[in-house]
């Protein structure tokens, strides 16, 4: 069941996948920025049961950030996107599976 539930994308009808664009460091003259853009096409019939999570430990140290996260039901945060104090981003993207035939590596 839980190998059913996380290949949920590849075996559905839903015809796009997420998708992320990163931009690096770019030198302007109020300082410099990075820009990460990232568009999620999940499941419609989550739509209104998501949440972006905003997680402050209690005490900060160098092994304990912060983070904000887009949360599915039922998921771990970091399943979508996410991005820590010190600005590191996590995105997961789709990749969709076609199986051709048995035994043969997926192909699109």
């Amino acid at each position: 069941r839980v190998e059913l539930f996380r290949a949920r994308n590849s075996l559905s009808e839903i015809p796009e996948g997420c998708s992320s664009i990163g931009i690096a460091e770019q030198k302007t003259p109020s300082g410099d920025y990075s820009v990460v853009g990232h568009n999620e096409d999940g499941d419609p019939s989550l739509k209104n049961k998501c949440c972006l999570v905003h997680y402050k430990p209690e005490s900060k140290s160098n092994t304990r950030k912060g983070f904000v996260a887009f949360v599915y039901p039922l998921m771990l945060p970091g399943h979508a996107f996410a991005v820590n104090e010190d600005f590191l981003v996590n995105t997961v993207n789709n990749i969709r599976i076609f199986f051709t035939k048995e035994g043969k590596e997926r192909e699109g």
